[in-house]
């Protein structure tokens, strides 16, 4: 399914508290919010892509644009980080930048220059509602939820 096929769900401004809707088709179903009875399985801290392999069937940007809510949360595996410095030339050709993979992507989606520290806020506060309704929220989680509801 993709972002058109879904009904829409308004969030708070284009930085704003991911939909529930998006969140809930995510984890399929409910992730432990106060009118929820299941709670998030815990993974390792490591980046753990989505077990959804669909998710990324012929959209190859989608995966680049979690890891760069990732690498702005510091929260890249050293497996994530040693295959982006490799992607980093084709990136750069491609994309433009700086000659860094994160400012390729940056430059090609036209994000902000601040871009990293609005991902830092709003996980930050997605971190604290999380906390209080008792729901641990994972980075892969929240990069997932931004990506979807912010950058496509």
């Amino acid at each position: 399914m993709d972002k058109f096929d879904r009904p829409f769900t308004p969030h708070c401004g284009p930085f704003g508290v991911m939909a529930v809707h998006a969140f809930q088709e995510l984890m399929g179903g409910n992730m432990g919010w106060p009118w929820s009875k299941k709670k998030a399985a815990a993974t390792t801290p490591e980046t753990v892509t989505s077990n959804n392999f669909e998710r990324y069937a012929g959209k190859p940007m989608l995966r680049l644009l979690e890891l760069y809510v990732l690498w702005s949360l510091d929260n890249l595996s050293e497996d994530d980080v040693s295959r982006l410095e490799a992607m980093t030339p084709k990136l750069t050709s491609t994309f433009g930048g700086d000659g860094t993979w994160h400012n390729a992507i940056a430059t090609t989606m036209e994000l902000p220059e601040n871009m990293p520290e609005l991902i830092r806020e709003m996980w930050t506060k997605n971190q604290q509602i999380a906390d209080k309704n008792n729901v641990e929220l994972l980075a892969q989680q929240f990069a997932e939820m931004f990506v979807d509801n912010n950058l496509i």
